[in-house]
């Protein structure tokens, strides 16, 4: 394995060469300040005297400009030291970077262990052999009584940091980045205590993540990988352990909530997949969390998919006309073909989500004639059609057109939904907020 060994420069050189004759690092890279910088070659001169020797090409000199400064460090560093850090793990799994930050002022220290936390690191400090090499009264260890203490992987701390990052994204909505985020983190990690706590947020915010992307089975079975509601009660204790009791107890009656939900949904929905009510409460529920998001033309395009679901569940529902793609064209009333704009055929006809609509109006169905109530506003007859929710709809670039949603378009849209399918918001299953704090 080859090393790469990053290593602040404080008052005295004993420390420093310790680490190095420890460490026998391929390359060193010594952060000083103008202060300490002298002590970077006693130190290489010790480490000589005990076997281990540094040629000129085998380290480099950072040297921080004010060591009592501890933003003026991390900048430093980051300009001269993470594009080393790079470089060196860039070559591939042999190489290792480990940083030792007993040497410097407490900035530097701070700010080395910050800067090189996001890398795969190994974390050292050199201390005193026992009460015996301590000089009591300033911390200071005696020459010729240094070891290194311990060594650690900071992601077995780190990792709890991870679970606050994800936390942040997953109430963003943002669920795929915040698995992303966990699974580097779980591949990091050693302690299992700390991959166990980590895998029960993984798996809570993966089955989210699948109910998000509509992938209803998925996310209530999980999978071959146990993400999904039905196997969250097994990570309880450690999601309660990595979230807090808390934050844990705030949100379990919501998870429970949302499993009621998906299974009868996945049971309603079945293998022929036919509109739902409850897939159209998803539907909105979807829609209204990309309004939250400001991804207006996603919230429209759900919008609209409710919009029709709602159609076909009338018509299959009241009108025993199962499937819009595929209607019997003896259940089209004389008066509807016409309106609907098409020649009369004895062959099965595909219908649109107006022409569903239409239908509905024409077998006197009351959601056919509230789809086009001018006061509701989906869509207006005659020269008003221009300002229709449906032509703001259409003028979307995920629609027919080449121009974003507004937020006030996306905005009216949802709320006429709701009023066309005479749907109170709160039936909408409402993602979990996390409140860590």
């Amino acid at each position: 394995m080859e090393k790469l060994l990053v290593i602040t420069v404080g008052g005295t050189p004993q420390p420093v060469a310790a680490s190095i004759v420890h460490n026998v690092p391929s390359k060193v890279v010594f952060v000083c300040s103008k202060d300490t910088e002298v002590h970077r070659d006693e130190a290489l001169a010790l480490a000589k005297k005990e076997g281990v020797t540094l040629t000129a090409g085998e380290y480099e000199t950072v040297i921080v400009h004010d060591p009592q400064g501890f933003q003026e460090c991390v900048d430093d560093l980051r300009r001269d030291v993470v594009p080393v850090l790079r470089k060196w793990l860039a070559r591939g799994q042999n190489y290792a970077l480990v940083v030792d930050f007993t040497g410097g002022t407490k900035c530097m220290s701070a700010a080395v262990a910050a800067v090189a936390r996001r890398f795969e690191v190994t974390f050292c400090y050199v201390g005193a052999r026992g009460q015996a090499g301590r000089n009591r009264g300033v911390g200071v260890v005696i020459d010729g009584q240094e070891q290194v203490l311990y060594s650690s992987n900071p992601w077995n701390a780190l990792g709890y940091q991870a679970i606050e990052d994800a936390v942040v994204l997953f109430n963003k909505g943002h669920y795929a980045p915040a698995v992303r985020l966990l699974q580097e983190a779980i591949r990091r990690v050693g302690s299992q205590k700390a991959k166990a706590e980590l895998l029960s947020v993984k798996q809570l915010i993966s089955a989210y993540e699948r109910w998000d992307a509509f992938d209803h089975k998925g996310a209530l079975s999980g999978r071959d990988d146990g993400a999904g509601f039905e196997r969250l009660p097994r990570y309880e204790n450690n999601l309660s352990a990595a979230l807090g009791q808390r934050p844990f107890t705030a949100i379990k009656p919501i998870i429970e909530e949302h499993r009621r939900f998906l299974r009868e949904l996945v049971k309603e929905l079945g293998d022929a997949r036919r509109p739902t009510y409850k897939l159209i409460l998803d539907l909105l529920a979807n829609a209204k969390r990309r309004l939250d998001q400001e991804r207006f033309d996603d919230a429209v395009a759900r919008c609209y998919r409710a919009t029709e679901a709602l159609a076909q569940l009338a018509l299959l529902q009241r009108h025993n006309i199962p499937d819009t793609g595929n209607v019997d064209p003896d259940k089209v009333p004389d008066t509807a073909w016409e309106a609907m704009g098409i020649v009369s055929t004895s062959e099965p006809i595909r219908l649109g989500m107006r022409k569903s609509f239409v239908l509905l109006r024409e077998l006197g169905d009351e959601l056919g004639k509230r789809f086009f109530d001018p006061d509701l506003g989906i869509e207006k007859p005659g020269s008003d059609r221009t300002v229709s929710i449906l032509s703001e709809r259409n003028r979307s670039i995920l629609a027919h057109g080449f121009y974003p949603v507004s937020v006030k378009a996306a905005t009216h849209f949802f709320k006429k939904v709701l009023e066309l399918g005479g749907i109170d918001e709160l039936e909408l299953p409402v993602f979990p907020r996390i409140e860590m704090y």
